[in-house]
C-alpha cells in the first residue's frame, strides 16, 4: 500500500488528499530543488517529478511514525513555506498507508 497524505485546516476541511509527490508545491520550490539535484534551472517534466517526489520523501522522513493523524504541519520546517496552499490558520496532516 502507498502512503496517502490529507492536509486539513484547523476546521478540518481538506485542502488536499493525495499521493505525497502530488503534493502542490511551489514552482521555485520544485525548481530550487531541480537545481540542487541536476543544476537545472528550467526542468522537464521528469526532473520536476523527481523533485517533487525527493520534496515528499524527505517530509515523510521527517515525520514521528509512517502512520500520523492531524500532525502539525509547522513542526515540519519549511513544510507549510513549501506549498500552494491559502489558509489563514494552522495546517494538520495526516498520513495512511506506508512508503
Amino acid at each position: 500500500m502507498k502512503s496517502r497524505m490529507i492536509i486539513k485546516d484547523k476546521d478540518g476541511h481538506v485542502l488536499f488528499k493525495g499521493k505525497p509527490a502530488a503534493l502542490p508545491f511551489k514552482e521555485d520550490v520544485i525548481t530550487n530543488m531541480c537545481i540542487e539535484l541536476f543544476d537545472d534551472p528550467e526542468p522537464c517534466i521528469i526532473h520536476a517529478s523527481f523533485a517533487a517526489q525527493t520534496l515528499a520523501d524527505r517530509i515523510l522522513a521527517s515525520l514521528p511514525d509512517k502512520t500520523v493523524i492531524d500532525h502539525p504541519i509547522d513542526s515540519i520546517e519549511g513544510f507549510s513555506d513549501m506549498l500552494e496552499i491559502e489558509s489563514s490558520g494552522p495546517l494538520f496532516i495526516s498520513v495512511e498507508g506506508t512508503s
